[in-house]
């Protein structure tokens, strides 16, 4: 699903249990239009997963696979995790300081090859996560 920050918290507060947690899909917030950083700072008292991927901004021109057109307009495509538009290395950031110590998983939407798309994807995040871990 697909949706603000503040939609999400408000589904959270309208359930009222503490067993609903949410899982931070990082690219997806660019679907809404919102800064994926703003996103998990205001998600992140909720997070219990991560799942990890990648969009590139592309023009309205490109033709080649599955486009996704945010809420206001803008285009993208999945990319290779860390490759694209998202800053990785800044989210990785955002949910160390939430202290969370949970899973990533890698979300692979890319129109590159799988096999060698999500190797490199892999090798992307682990040097970022090696970054942010100092």
């Amino acid at each position: 699903m697909c949706g603000e920050s503040s939609q999400i918290i408000g589904i959270v507060n309208s359930v009222g249990s503490s067993y609903l947690k949410i899982n931070i899909d990082i690219a997806n917030f660019l679907c809404v239009d919102e800064d994926p950083l703003k996103a998990i700072e205001k998600l992140s008292p909720y997070m219990i997963y991560v799942h990890v991927k990648d969009f590139k901004e592309i023009n309205e021109e490109y033709k080649d696979g599955d486009v996704i057109v945010s809420s206001g307009g803008k285009h993208y495509v999945g990319s290779v995790a860390g490759e694209g538009t998202v800053d990785l290395e800044g989210a990785f950031k955002k949910i160390k300081e939430a202290n969370y110590n949970g899973y990533l998983s890698l979300e692979y939407e890319a129109q590159e090859d799988n096999k060698m798309g999500v190797k490199r994807s892999i090798t992307n995040i682990k040097k970022i996560l090696k970054e942010v871990a100092g």
